[in-house]
């Protein structure tokens, strides 16, 4: 399934097999959150996708998606001295 996050995930595996042990990782900086769940990884992946995307403050406090982007700065800086 192209929506799905393990669909989006060059050898992901497959998305459908439930009771797994899951790998999310950044495309930006490589940190990892690894969870399992009962479910399948297909349904899994969507329930992060929509906590991230959510209008509602208790999703977005849950969301390991968020939460990353929020502690994670999009820039760094590194001062060069030229004489």
């Amino acid at each position: 399934d192209p929506n799905s996050l393990v669909g989006l995930t060059e050898n992901g595996g497959h998305c459908r097999t439930n009771e797994v042990v899951y790998e999310l990782q950044c495309k930006l900086c490589k940190d990892k959150y690894f969870g399992e769940t009962a479910r399948n990884a297909h349904v899994r992946g969507m329930e992060h996708i929509d906590d991230s995307e959510s209008n509602n403050v208790e999703k977005q406090e849950k969301s390991v998606i968020l939460k990353h982007c929020k502690d994670k700065p999009k820039f760094s800086i590194k001062v060069q001295n030229f004489q």
